[in-house]
């Protein structure tokens, strides 16, 4: 995150296209296009480079429109409100872009002679010469409502919709699924009859011969990887979080399940899992398996908070340092109790000097 700071909302970016792309041409007469930005959780200078990347590298009589989308964020904030009067909108295909992606020379006209989706009319090309650059996590950032899996739960309804009687093929690989509920899916079924889609032996025998599925009861191949489950980084230390001034430990203000709340320090319960803190090889503090410590890197005055662990260090990267210093990789700064004589507990990020309020243990 604190590079991604640094390099800015514009920078230059190599031109990775073949030297064929370059010599072609494309017509005058070309669709303009829609560009839609989705975002979760996106860090601020991410985001505007991607939307500086479209308006410096598109040309400008076929972009319509930029679209920002923001996804139920959880920053507390309206990042569109943020930034706009950093933005010229310059008002049709609909182009989808990931929030952390910047586009190369010639991108967009390449792109408007691409279409839907196979089976229900439309195709789905490879472009060569539209080169898109995206950053790629190392999990997940988004939350499952409820703890579900929610990739098998999206997976499945694909599955009933979509595959006919070759779902179970699907079941083959994943037979805990088969009784799984999925939800009502008759909107989607009935889209696909209006639609006049075709079937999935269809898109078997005529778009993808490769997959070689001798029939829809036939025994399915094992894959060479199945995503069962992120891999969780490695556990370096387990324990509580102990502040040596106040004799306190670090717990949740409300419940360790809550995406967004504070952190506060109350009198130790070594009887109480909810103040169980995880180190692992991430640098992240994971509170009870659930949420990771998280610091605002664009508002430097607020609290720690309780986050999705989004597995990109930055906002959740902590070290324990000398003079039993907590500290925070991205913001420069040290985790301390903001009043040691208050029984509100309230913590705080400041310039690390070593006070005993900055000091703190982690039990084991």
């Amino acid at each position: 995150m604190l590079i991604s700071n640094r390099l800015g909302y514009h920078r230059e970016v190599p031109d990775t296209r073949d030297a064929k792309c370059r010599e072609k041409s494309y017509p005058s007469d070309l669709p303009f296009a829609s560009v839609i930005i989705c975002f979760y959780n996106e860090a601020l200078s991410a985001l505007l480079r991607t939307v500086h990347s479209v308006l410096d590298r598109t040309p400008a009589h076929l972009l319509h429109e930029i679209i920002l989308v923001d996804d139920n964020s959880e920053l507390g904030e309206n990042l569109l409100e943020m930034f706009w009067s950093e933005l010229t909108l310059l008002r049709k295909v609909l182009v989808f872009l990931d929030s952390h992606c910047e586009v190369n020379e010639m991108w967009l006209c390449t792109l408007l002679f691409c279409g839907q989706i196979w089976m229900c009319g439309g195709r789905l090309l490879i472009i060569p010469c539209s080169r898109v650059g995206h950053i790629f996590r190392k999990r997940r950032p988004y939350g499952s409502p409820g703890g579900q899996d929610t990739m098998a739960h999206n997976s499945l309804r694909l599955a009933h919709v979509w595959m006919d009687e070759y779902k179970e093929q699907y079941f083959a690989l994943r037979p805990e699924l088969r009784t799984r509920n999925y939800g009502n899916i008759t909107d989607r079924v009935e889209l696909r009859k209006r639609l006049n889609c075709r079937s999935f032996k269809w898109y078997l025998d005529n778009i993808y011969p490769e997959m070689q599925v001798s029939g829809p009861n036939a025994k399915a191949p094992q894959p060479v990887f199945i995503n069962r489950a992120q891999k969780r980084p490695k556990i370096i230390r387990r324990g509580r979080l102990y502040h040596l001034q106040t004799n306190k430990c670090l717990v949740a203000q409300g419940h360790p399940s809550q995406k967004g709340g504070l952190v506060v320090v109350r009198e130790c319960d070594y009887n109480d899992q909810n103040q169980v803190w995880v180190y692992n090889e991430d640098h992240e503090l994971v509170l009870n398996n659930l949420l990771c410590l998280d610091v605002s890197e664009t508002r430097s005055s607020d609290p720690p908070r309780l986050m999705k662990c989004h597995g990109s260090g930055g906002s959740q990267q902590w070290t324990f340092g000398k003079n039993n210093r907590l500290y925070q990789v991205s913001v420069g700064q040290c985790m301390k109790v903001a009043d040691p004589l208050s029984h509100k507990g309230y913590v705080a990020m400041a310039i690390c000097d070593g006070s005993l309020p900055q000091q703190w243990h982690f039990e084991s």
